[in-house]
């Protein structure tokens, strides 16, 4: 799984599943949420904008369902990805043709 960090003073980062529409945020405050139906284009507007915690806070809270995670396999994996240094990001790191690869397969930016 791709985790992608965020700009945020309240969002840690991010995970998105596109086939399931589900994008997971984990908050600085440890806990992990995940939300149902978000469309790929508003996931990846989160991942982009200027301060996430405001798009989150204006733009997924209020219009998608939210439930926390609790002891999944999902939220272990991006509990050690997100503590884990920059450098093994470095070598993880998905070429563009990769990329262009998982988005034709519905599976960017967050594989099944």
């Amino acid at each position: 799984m791709d985790i992608i960090k965020v700009k945020s003073s309240m969002i840690e980062a991010i995970a998105y599943n596109s086939r399931r529409e589900n994008l997971t945020v984990k908050f600085k405050n440890g806990g992990f949420y995940r939300y149902s139906d978000v469309p790929a284009d508003v996931a990846e507007e989160l991942q982009n904008v200027k301060s996430a915690g405001n798009f989150f806070s204006s733009e997924i809270k209020p219009f998608y369902n939210g439930e926390k995670v609790n002891g999944s396999k999902m939220e272990k994996q991006m509990a050690e990805e997100v503590a884990a240094p920059a450098k093994k990001a470095a070598t993880t790191a998905i070429t563009p043709t990769r990329k262009a690869a998982l988005i034709k397969a519905g599976a960017w930016p967050f594989p099944v």
